[in-house]
C-alpha cells in the first residue's frame, strides 16, 4: 500500500514537468514558425496555442494537487505514510517543478513579445494575451 501510495505522489509532478516541456516545445516552434504576426491567421494559430495551454494549465493544476490529497489519505486514513514523506514526495517534487517552470519563458510574456506587421493586429495579439493571463477558460 504504501509503494501505491509514493506512486502516485510521484507520478504526478513526473507528468507536469512533461507538460511543462511540451507547452514550451509548443510555444517555441509557433515563435519559430510565426516570428511575426503579419495576417489574420496567425492571429488564428496563436489563438488555438493559447486556447490549447490555457486547457492544459487547467491540467497541470489539478495533478498539482494530487499528491498532497494522496499524502493526506497515507497519513491520516491508511496511516502507511509520515511527515517525512509529505517533504519527500510532496514539497521537493513541488520545489522542483517551481525551478524548472521558472526558468521557462513565460508565454503570454512571449506572446506580447512578438512583433506585429498590422497595427490592427496588435490590438488582438494584445487581448489574447490578457486573456491568456487573466482568465480561466478562452473566450473566442
Amino acid at each position: 500500500m504504501r509503494n501505491a501510495l509514493i506512486m502516485l505522489m510521484i507520478v504526478p509532478p513526473a507528468v507536469n514537468l512533461l507538460i511543462a516541456f511540451i507547452c514550451w516545445v509548443q510555444l517555441r516552434h509557433f515563435q519559430h514558425a510565426v516570428p511575426v504576426l503579419r495576417t489574420s491567421d496567425d492571429i488564428l494559430r496563436l489563438k488555438h496555442l493559447a486556447k490549447i495551454m490555457m486547457y492544459i494549465t487547467l491540467i497541470f493544476y489539478a495533478l498539482s494537487a494530487v499528491p498532497l490529497l494522496v499524502w493526506l489519505y497515507g497519513i491520516f486514513i491508511a496511516s502507511v505514510l509520515g511527515w517525512w514523506d509529505l517533504l519527500l514526495y510532496v514539497v521537493l517534487p513541488f520545489m522542483i517543478i517551481m525551478l524548472v517552470t521558472a526558468t521557462m519563458d513565460k508565454p503570454a510574456k512571449g506572446v506580447r513579445a512578438t512583433p506585429v506587421s498590422d497595427p490592427s493586429l496588435q490590438a488582438e495579439r494584445d487581448y489574447i494575451a490578457k486573456v491568456w493571463v487573466e482568465q480561466l477558460f478562452p473566450d473566442w
